[in-house]
């Protein structure tokens, strides 16, 4: 139980969506990369978390309305809504989340500081 708390401390504590693949022109959601999204639910039926398939691997991120919206419209039949305690079991099952959700946050943050920088 205890890496299931360590895994929402990290998701919650993630709410940089910079990394999301996007058209360079219109800035809309680039749908060939970004395939398939869910949004996690607590049982209480609060939004927690969102989780995006980016490239074939899946990334979490802190739930953001704006980000719900714009998915759900990009993705349509390819966005819905799953159970925290059902994301948690799918995690225990394919482990490679976490690993993926350090790398494309850490990529955003240091994109950030190289165009500060620039």
């Amino acid at each position: 139980m205890k890496w299931v708390i360590s895994i929402f401390k990290r998701i919650f504590g993630m709410s940089d969506s910079g990394f999301i693949p996007r058209d360079e022109e219109t800035k809309a959601i680039d749908t060939r990369r970004l395939t398939q999204a869910y949004v996690i639910k607590a049982s209480d039926g609060t939004k927690v978390a969102i989780a995006l398939k980016i490239d074939g691997k899946w990334y979490s991120i802190a739930y953001d309305a704006a980000l719900d919206s714009e998915l759900s419209a990009a993705l349509e039949e390819c966005y819905s809504e799953i159970l925290i305690e059902d994301w948690a079991r799918l995690i225990s099952e394919y482990g490679h989340i976490i690993d993926g959700i350090d790398e494309k946050i850490n990529q955003s943050k240091s994109n950030k500081i190289k165009n500060t920088l620039a």
